[in-house]
């Protein structure tokens, strides 16, 4: 491999290299070709060069943000040609900046835009086409920016105008237009400070300025930032309705209770709530404010899920942000997995340390992510629900039987993820990097890890487990959040909370579930 005006260097491929693949990484760590397993039937030699600046063509506004990189493969021929298209990866200089991968036209006066995807570690990847020789490069708009936008409250400082926003790439008073990517609407603020986000984030807004362009309950928008122009203009304030505590998301006739002794449990607070209906068919406490332990991994989960991730980016664990000391998924620092990983690890195994990564995930400060979690709660209307960290160890994080009852509703209907991973009974999931403690280390090198529900129900019901998620810290006890369906199609939701005894959470919850389909009738 050749890069500047290094000599040409000739790799031999030995056959188990042409089946694992190959990644070639330029010194300075801007730019990798990753040649996959199966790229070449026959060996063939590969070289990548920098080309002279001085013979490239501007593009439009676009910035050039990194060398030019000249890929060339010689040794193919039609009976052996490219199998796999190259694939590569730059640095990205300013995370948040409009970015493009351009390829060089045949005639070297133009670029060609390329699809990229960009991942959440600061990079964007490419495939080439099927071509055995091509020159790229990457571009960046040193104006326009297109991430997540979210909202932090009231505005703290002293300013006549609430049409403001924190930004950490436009000057203190920039005036910006942004618009949300999903519906096409507008706000014009100012920048006004600074925030500890970092990308996928690119802009903190003004709530009143949030609401112009996405309704606040949704937390988060995907943006497109850019400098105001004389004529811009924000879309007009909508009329957001007011959400009120309720248990009743459809008009669906509540089922008839045949009058049958109601089954005492060992929760300080209960409820049984029809799904169908959102009618609270049995209770005991279900207003009362108590401690929740990891069901406030529920709220955790909706939140990430509302940045809309990419659940297949990789993200490296770091145990100095994530680690709680209690910490039930044991990878090390370095270790490589997927968001959708740390996901299935946070609700199945309550995994608290996967939490923490995930909150990290989003690019929001914690102070900020628990911000978003408690917000999300007024929006629903969930007036006994409070948090003060993403993964429950606290006893600080409280809520009600009734106000989960409405996030075990809500959750499973809009998150299909949430639904998936809370009935899922274990997930398997391999390293991406081969780097893990001896105990997770196979045979063949790979580091596999399994993680188990903590739901000792699971796969022990008469009834279909569509969502359950347990909990536990001393001030809470043992909590838990179960939602069933019959045979019939009906769907129930029982909630637990401060039950002392690990065995008779669950009796009780199962009891509770049976007798409820026993004796409703649905119509």
């Amino acid at each position: 491999v050749s890069a500047d005006t290094a000599p040409l260097k000739t790799i031999s491929f030995s056959t188990d290299t042409l089946s694992k693949g190959y990644t070639f990484s330029e010194p300075t760590g801007q730019f990798r070709l990753m040649i996959g397993g199966g790229t070449f039937a026959v060996p063939s030699k590969v070289s990548v060069s920098r080309v002279e600046p001085t013979t490239l063509p501007a593009w439009g506004t676009m910035v050039r943000t990194s060398d030019a990189y000249s890929i060339a493969v010689t040794g193919l021929t039609d009976t052996a040609p490219l199998l796999v298209p190259l694939a590569f990866q730059f640095a990205v200089p300013q995370p948040g900046f409009v970015t493009w991968i351009g390829k060089l036209s045949p005639d070297g006066l133009s670029w060609e835009q390329l699809g990229s995807q960009l991942k959440a570690n600061g990079s964007i990847v490419a495939s080439a086409d099927d071509k055995a020789a091509f020159t790229v490069a990457l571009f960046q708009s040193s104006t326009v920016q297109e991430g997540i936008a979210t909202y932090y409250g009231t505005y703290t400082r002293k300013t006549k105008s609430t049409m403001v926003a924190a930004s950490n790439s436009y000057p203190y008073g920039t005036s910006l237009k942004v618009t949300n990517l999903d519906n096409n609407k507008v706000v014009i603020v100012k920048v006004m400070d600074t925030g500890g986000f970092r990308y996928p984030t690119v802009i903190d807004l003004s709530t009143p300025s949030f609401a112009r362009i996405q309704p606040t309950w949704k937390g988060v928008a995907r943006v497109r930032v850019e400098i105001a122009q004389p004529g811009d203009k924000s879309t007009p304030a909508p009329e957001e309705p007011v959400v009120t505590p309720t248990l009743t998301p459809t008009t669906t006739a509540a089922p008839t209770y045949h009058g049958v002794k109601i089954p005492t449990t060992a929760a300080t607070a209960s409820i049984v709530v029809d799904v169908s209906s959102g009618q609270k068919l049995v209770g005991k406490n279900s207003d009362a404010q108590l401690s929740i332990a990891s069901l406030t991994k529920l709220m955790s989960a909706a939140v990430f899920l509302d940045m809309k991730p990419v659940l297949t980016n990789i993200v490296t664990y770091n145990s100095k942000t994530s680690t709680t000391g209690y910490d039930y998924l044991h990878v090390i620092d370095g270790e490589q997995l997927t968001l959708n990983d740390l996901l299935y690890a946070s609700l199945v195994g309550s995994a608290n340390n996967a939490t923490m990564a995930l909150a990290d995930a989003t690019g929001m400060p914690r102070k900020q992510f628990v911000q978003k979690m408690n917000d999300k709660a007024v929006a629903l209307g969930l007036t006994n629900t409070s948090y003060v960290d993403p993964t429950g160890l606290k006893a600080g994080n409280k809520s009600s039987a009734k106000d989960l009852a409405v996030m075990a509703t809500i959750f499973p209907n809009t998150y299909p993820t949430i639904k998936k991973i809370t009935s899922t009974g274990s997930y398997t999931f391999t390293s991406n990097n081969n780097v893990c403690l001896p105990a997770y280390k196979q045979k063949n090198g790979t580091c596999v890890h399994t993680v188990k529900t903590t739901d000792m129900l699971f796969g022990k019901t008469s009834f279909s487990i569509v969502a359950a998620k347990t909990g536990y810290i001393d001030e809470a006890q043992n909590t838990f959040v179960l939602r069933g369906k019959n045979t019939k199609g009906n769907e129930v939701v029982v909630v637990l909370l401060k039950v002392t005894n690990k065995n008779r959470i669950f009796s009780d919850a199962n009891m509770l579930m049976n007798w409820t389909f026993a004796n409703y009738t649905w119509t």
